[in-house]
């Protein structure tokens, strides 16, 4: 289990979201990454209402948001070590943490700012 516990609960509960989109995106969750996903829940705030947070009320855009608070290799290492709970990670779990970890909005603005420079020079 990894990821720092100081974070905000609203950041927790983006984690928790992200990771819920991901051990979810193969359409086939199984025991082992329900598990993951509830002890980092744990991990995070002895409080179920954590989980209903996030899944229930939170957005993914809010999501997206908060989760620029997470450094992009803790993001990773959270997201991957959730779709290879089960001893695997699909090809749809890897292009899920791809597009959530190159969709927070200073992802979006770094890619933002090669697109500029490339079509600057005629690149793109």
């Amino acid at each position: 289990m990894n990821g720092r516990t100081n974070y905000s609960k609203e950041t927790k509960c983006a984690i928790l979201r992200a990771v819920f989109h991901v051990i979810n995106a193969d359409n086939k969750t199984t025991e082992e990454e329900n598990k993951y996903f509830i002890n980092l829940a744990m991990k995070y705030d002895n409080d179920p209402s954590i989980i209903d947070y996030a899944l229930k009320t939170m957005n993914d855009d809010e999501m997206l948001r908060l989760l620029d608070d997470v450094p992009l290799k803790e993001l990773g290492e959270i997201l991957e070590n959730a779709a290879k709970a089960d001893g695997e990670i699909s090809i749809t779990e890897m292009k899920t943490i791809i597009g959530i970890e190159t969709s927070t909005p200073s992802a979006k603005q770094e890619m933002d700012k090669y697109d500029t420079l490339l079509r600057k020079y005629g690149i793109f």
